[in-house]
């Protein structure tokens, strides 16, 4: 009798297992769902994720924060930041004053508006989780958990080590000139 082989098995390249996905697109495409239902159930609250993501920000940080410093932490441009800014700052969800170390730059603030927005945003993102979390053993759970916080630390190290780098071939090349 013969056997017919899987097309995975006479092609190495055909059609990967799913196993074999690259582990950064799994979390990827994970967190862009997540987000996309988020999104959704924060639209009733007159939110989008451009300017959810700043309140929970600048919650999380606890402190007024400059604007460059929140738009490096959300991974934005600074135009972008001013943007999404003026729109919260118009809806009284976030104020602003002068820096008093640096006249220059501005301390972005929640106001009480924002602070109650905050609390929306984590109720619904509480509620998420705890769906999608459904039915998954809490140990795998906190496995999980743990394994992803150990990435995040190796890519901190990784991105520390790089820019370490780059600044010791900058400073190489400043010293090469005389």
């Amino acid at each position: 009798m013969q056997t017919v082989s899987s097309s995975s098995e006479s092609s190495p390249l055909a059609d990967p297992p799913r196993t074999s996905v690259r582990f950064a697109s799994q979390v990827g495409f994970i967190y862009r769902q997540w987000r996309k239902v988020l999104n959704r159930r924060l639209k009733a609250h007159g939110l989008t994720d451009a300017s959810w993501a700043p309140l929970l920000a600048l919650s999380k940080a606890g402190r007024p924060m400059r604007q460059k410093e929140l738009a490096d932490h959300l991974f934005l441009d600074t135009s972008s930041m001013v943007r999404i800014l003026n729109q919260l700052r118009e809806a009284a969800l976030v104020d602003w004053a002068a820096d008093p170390e640096d006249r220059r730059a501005k301390l972005i603030a929640l106001t009480a508006s924002g602070w109650e927005q905050v609390r929306a945003i984590e109720g619904a993102s509480r509620s998420l989780e705890a769906e999608v979390l459904h039915g998954i053993a809490a140990e795998d759970v906190a496995t999980t958990r743990a394994v992803l916080a150990r990435i995040a630390e190796r890519i901190g190290e990784i991105e520390f080590g790089a820019r370490c780098e780059r600044s010791e071939e900058g400073a190489g090349k400043a010293g090469d000139s005389g």
